[in-house]
């Protein structure tokens, strides 16, 4: 072998130490395996809906995300690993801590994906009907959604923000 055909080598070995380097995440058994943080707060989406399939919604967007972030391909989250999630995550300390706080971190994800996914469905069902939903008729939609809804204090003064605030409105939509 060549010096050049060994240094070529060496470039090449280099390249993917680096690159496994980059999307190497510690604690977790494989690198496509979604986080514990989103495993918890699916089953949180799962314990307020009892939607496995709503759960694995989020769960799979989550994982499409970090598809993007790591260039990575996760693997695809299913109702049954939901389910799964559920059996072995649902009396862990941070989920039971959850449950009984409206104004925890992961409680607040699971409200605010849940509160967007009836607008989207109020959406769908208007545009099966041939109507569109203008933009105003849609914040409008979001906040009596979550009037419905029990709220912690920092998501009421956002939603009284959100309704005050153009520009705000505008980064929602």
């Amino acid at each position: 072998m060549s010096a050049e055909e060994t240094l070529a080598s060496l470039r090449a070995d280099l390249r993917s130490v680096r690159r496994q380097a980059r999307t190497w995440r510690p604690g977790r058994a494989s690198i496509l395996e979604p986080t514990t943080e989103v495993k918890h707060v699916t089953v949180l989406i799962y314990w307020l809906c009892q939607d496995a399939h709503l759960a694995a919604v989020w769960a799979q967007r989550q994982q499409d995300s970090r598809r993007r972030h790591d260039g990575l391909w996760p693997a695809t989250v299913t109702p049954l690993h939901v389910g799964a999630w559920f059996q072995e995550h649902g009396d862990d300390p941070q989920v039971t801590a959850a449950k009984g706080s409206f104004s925890n971190r992961n409680r607040l994800k699971a409200d605010v994906f849940l509160v967007e996914s009836l607008v989207a469905e109020e959406i769908e069902e208007q545009n099966r009907k041939g109507l569109a939903m203008c933009p105003r008729m849609m914040m409008e939609s979001y906040l009596r959604k979550w009037r419905t809804r029990p709220r912690a204090e920092c998501t009421e003064q956002w939603l009284v923000a959100l309704q005050g605030d153009i520009n705000q409105q505008n980064n929602w939509r």
